[in-house]
């Protein structure tokens, strides 16, 4: 392995005493969108798709700032 496991928990760590705010954040826009698309599901059936898409972006970028920091 490229890396120790004291190495890839730090990672973790990191990230977590960095962005908590934006964790809670995120927890909370989730439970919108989940309540968004279940007042019109047909309509707004790509809203959780965005969503992800938002989501899958940010962890990227918070993941590599993360590894940096390391």
């Amino acid at each position: 392995m490229p890396f120790t496991t004291d190495q890839f928990f730090g990672v973790f760590a990191s990230y977590n005493r960095a962005f908590v705010v934006v964790a809670v954040a995120l927890w909370l826009a989730c439970i919108g969108t989940i309540a968004f698309v279940l007042r019109d599901p047909v309509r707004r059936s790509r809203t959780p798709s965005l969503f992800l898409g938002v989501l899958w972006l940010w962890n990227a970028v918070a993941y590599a700032k993360s590894i940096s920091r390391t």
